[in-house]
């Protein structure tokens, strides 16, 4: 069988809310059965009265067990003018979430609990801001946090940090990075928990390896033949349109 990828049309699938990063809805669920038990153990305690430690322990990892391993033969393909990279064809760009934008940021979320989220900028950034202050963000969410640096990402230099922790009594893994260079910049972040690694990071190292940012030289156009501005905009809008309406599943 050949490994060479094999891109498709994205098929994005329905959705209600825009889920919060780190986050799906058997999660929330598990937090209403939380509550619920607690209520019903009329002051006892969820963990005291319900289960004990280790049993409530399995209890949630029963209930995130929908990580599939990452298709990273069968992939697609998320191509741009700055930038372009291969995901897992079995994980889905989320076209829900309120600031989403292809060109500025937006979210890869794998078929469980662990995504990759991305941010650019169309100017130089202070990589070791960008990255602290995802490391004060995951400090305030995860508990026994554990920060490691390191200094490279596929194939850019930069600032980043690998954040260990719990969430829900899990224990997970974060990185985020930046990279700032000639008046662009990125950061991404990885979140997935231990148990769902082995699966996932086929899928994380797939982005890592094809992610690309594209050169953009100015081009001097001779003055009687430039353009009219306000057509061109509107081909260029055009044009990102019909490609975002591919990506998210609609029709050209």
């Amino acid at each position: 069988m050949s490994t060479e990828p094999i891109t498709e049309p994205i098929d994005v699938t329905e959705f209600n809310e825009p889920k919060p990063r780190g986050s799906s809805t058997s999660v929330w669920l598990i937090v209403v059965l939380m509550g619920s038990a607690f209520v019903a153990g009329a002051g006892v305690g969820f963990f005291a009265g319900v289960f004990s430690v280790e049993e409530a322990r399995d209890f949630f990892a029963e209930s995130m067990t929908d990580e599939r391993q990452a298709e990273v033969v069968k992939t697609h393909r998320i191509e741009r003018d700055a930038f372009e990279l291969q995901y897992p064809g079995n994980w889905e760009i989320d076209c829900e979430e309120f600031d989403f934008d292809l060109d500025w940021y937006f979210s890869i979320d794998s078929s469980g609990h662990s995504y990759v989220a991305i941010w650019f900028w169309d100017e130089e950034a202070d990589e070791e801001t960008q990255v602290q202050a995802q490391i004060d963000e995951f400090s305030d969410l995860l508990s026994d946090v554990k920060t490691t640096r390191f200094k490279k990402w596929g194939q850019y230099a930069g600032e980043g940090a690998e954040i260990r922790g719990r969430m829900f009594g899990l224990s997970c893994k974060v990185r985020a990075f930046c990279h700032s260079d000639n008046d662009r910049a990125f950061t991404i972040v990885e979140f997935t928990y231990d148990e769902d690694e082995a699966m996932t990071r086929p899928g994380f190292d797939l982005i890592e390896r094809t992610f690309h940012l594209k050169e953009m030289p100015a081009v001097d156009i001779p003055e009687e033949e430039a353009p009219d501005p306000q057509s061109d905009e509107q081909n260029t809008e055009d044009a990102k349109t019909s490609a975002l309406s591919r990506l998210c599943g609609g029709a050209d």
